[in-house]
């Protein structure tokens, strides 16, 4: 098997972990609706504590796609009870529902959980991407007598919200594809380390190759 083929099974198994399991309204959260109701869904739990945040905040989603500032604000505020510390009780019990049917864990993922809120909001729609990287974006012209402030550095949240509101994101998409490649071929390389996978790339010990791969796959963020 050649190294490119490892790496894209690889990255196909790292993706399917990471879109599936857990779900926001996919498989699991219908298996969840049909089993419990659908109350007790990771989505339906999600819209009801946007909907409470919007109402403690004093603004509406319409508020929300005309203030990128405010929409950072209120990303920050949900996602601190989705996946924070101290994660509202009812998040909790979706989680739980769903691993009635699937044992793979619980943990959610940041680009996943903020994608999730953005949808709820109304800031995203489902399936939508942003725009392509070869379209042009055009610059703001300064005068030569005017020096150019250097902005600080944006946090996740901040970028995720400026891009549901018309900023381009494709930047930070091919940054965290990057970061993630890197993660899978530090791993391929322990494995061939602990002789798993040979030079060629072939699998060695099928049964430890799973168990390791397991665990690589619940610690990747």
């Amino acid at each position: 098997m050649k190294k490119t083929r490892l790496l894209e099974i690889i990255q196909e198994e790292i993706d399917t972990a990471i879109n599936e399991i857990p779900d926001f309204g996919g498989k699991f959260d219908s298996q969840v609706a049909d089993k419990h109701g659908e109350e007790d869904t990771l989505q339906s739990a999600t819209d009801e504590i946007v909907d409470e945040t919007l109402k403690d905040m004093g603004v509406t989603k319409a508020d929300l796609k005309k203030d990128a500032d405010k929409a950072k604000e209120v990303l920050k505020v949900i996602r601190k009870k989705i996946v924070g510390k101290n994660q509202d009780p009812r998040v909790k019990d979706a989680l739980e529902k769903q691993e009635d049917f699937d044992d793979s864990g619980n943990l959610l993922q940041a680009n996943q959980t903020n994608n999730a809120i953005l949808k709820a909001l109304g800031l995203k729609e489902p399936g939508k991407r942003g725009r392509k990287a070869s379209e042009k974006k055009d610059e703001p012209t300064t005068s030569k007598s005017e020096p150019k402030t250097k902005a600080r550095e944006k946090d996740d949240e901040e970028k995720e919200a400026e891009a549901a509101v018309g900023t381009d994101s494709t930047a930070k998409s091919l940054g965290a594809k990057a970061e993630k490649m890197a993660q899978v071929q530090k791993f391929t390389d322990k494995m061939k380390d602990e002789g798993v996978v040979g030079d060629d790339n072939k699998i060695l010990d099928a049964k430890k190759y799973k168990e390791e791969f397991a665990k690589f796959k619940a610690k990747l963020k």
